[in-house]
């Protein structure tokens, strides 16, 4: 597949299609909704083992999500 001309907001900002289904199922779900990682990677089409944890806390650092191995939460 040959790479596009111009680079697209979404792949400069969140890179990978993986991490665009994961903030979209995020930005989806219920207000205050508290996520497992293994909920949170089906819904974006991850493999529950691959790098969901990864993805999920570079979110946090980004200050979007709370939470820890308990469950998380878009911040509102």
């Amino acid at each position: 597949m040959p790479k596009p001309s111009t680079l697209l907001i979404g792949d400069w900002l969140f890179g990978a299609s993986g991490k665009r289904r994961l903030l979209s199922a995020l930005l989806s779900g219920r207000p205050g909704q508290t996520w497992q990682l293994a909920q949170l990677a089906r819904a974006a089409e991850l493999h529950p083992k691959g790098s969901v944890d990864v993805h999920v806390a570079a979110l946090r650092q980004l200050g979007l999500v709370t939470g820890s191995g308990e469950g998380y939460v878009l911040v509102p």
